[in-house]
């Protein structure tokens, strides 16, 4: 297992960060044959040390059995990259170390970075480690320390260290576990369908291309990150041949479970296009299942059916598509 760990790290670093799925699962997704499921980011705060957010992916190689991924954002008020092979070491309870390896090699090895409270700067110093399942069931049992290396120095190791004796840690690293372990198996196999990436000062900007959601109709999504806020936001674009739909006009999605999201027109009066800011947890209840879109106009209202789930197939696809270059 550990020559299959080995080899399979530097193939998740292409394809980290992507997809869908239920409850506290982001991205749950099909790509070179191997699922890649993983969840949203997670904060660890025992209220004396900085915090982390984390995220973990299990990656199933089928007959090789899984690969777990632990990616972190280290909460620090300075940038500090931390070097591949820095340690984040486990001290168990009555299971021995366990010790991991940082394999985050990003040309921008100091991850999102914001602002913080007042004036203050706040950075997010990333690292990836690799678990074999038992490395995750030891940490899961109970950990009474941990201490994270970030750097080098000519005094030695400069390191985060962090004390877990209420097993906080643990709780929360099994919650992850279980919800990657229990997900269904994913809808998604990711393809090419991502349109343009634009990298200014940080932001981000990702447009997907159009894909069609029954006649002449279409949709495509764009994602955004704001570096100054480390926040992320997405917008959803559908297109309407022969539709006019005035600014500030309510969108209603009907989901197959019955609910209703109401979204509404920020675009001024462009012929046949309808532009609307979903949340990401909008789009994964889309995903889901879309009965029917009604769009209330001045004097008449589209309605929109999708008994084939063309709709939310296109969501569920694009979604998962751009969770592959996402920042968060």
């Amino acid at each position: 297992m550990k020559k299959i760990l080995l080899s399979f790290m530097a193939a998740f670093a292409l394809s980290c960060a992507a997809g869908f799925a239920q409850g506290p699962v982001k991205y749950n997704y099909i790509k070179n044959g191997y699922t890649y499921t993983g969840t949203e980011l997670r904060r660890f705060s025992n209220g004396k040390d900085l915090p982390i957010d984390m995220r973990l992916t299990r990656v199933d190689l089928g007959s090789k059995g899984d690969v777990y991924v632990l990616r972190a954002f280290f909460e620090d008020s300075a940038p500090s990259k931390i070097p591949v092979g820095c340690t984040w070491v486990f001290h168990t309870r009555g299971k021995g170390l366990v010790s991991l390896k940082n394999s985050y090699n990003s040309p921008n090895l100091v991850a999102p970075n914001g602002l913080g409270a007042g004036s203050s700067k706040t950075w997010w110093n990333c690292g990836e480690y690799y678990l074999e399942e038992n490395d995750v069931l030891r940490i899961m049992e109970g950990i009474m320390r941990m201490d994270v290396m970030k750097r080098f120095s000519e005094s030695g190791r400069v390191t985060y260290r962090f004390n877990t004796d209420d097993d906080s840690f643990a709780k929360l690293l099994g919650e992850m576990y279980h919800a990657v372990k229990d997900a269904p198996k994913p809808r998604v196999t990711i393809g090419s369908n991502l349109n343009s990436i634009q990298d200014r000062g940080g932001n981000r900007l990702v447009d997907t291309k159009k894909l069609g959601i029954g006649g002449d109709n279409g949709i495509s999504l764009a994602y955004l990150y704001y570096a100054p806020s480390n926040s992320e936001s997405y917008d959803m674009n559908i297109f309407l041949p022969g539709s006019t739909v005035p600014f500030n006009s309510v969108i209603t999605v009907k989901l197959t479970d019955g609910s209703t999201i109401k979204l509404r027109q920020e675009k001024e009066m462009v012929p046949g296009h309808v532009l609307c800011y979903p949340t990401a947890e909008q789009l994964r209840r889309m995903a889901r299942g879309v009965e029917r879109i009604s769009i209330s106009t001045t004097g008449q209202e589209v309605l929109l059916t999708f008994p084939d789930g063309k709709f939310a197939s296109a969501v569920d696809q694009l979604y998962n598509e751009l969770q592959t270059v996402a920042i968060l």
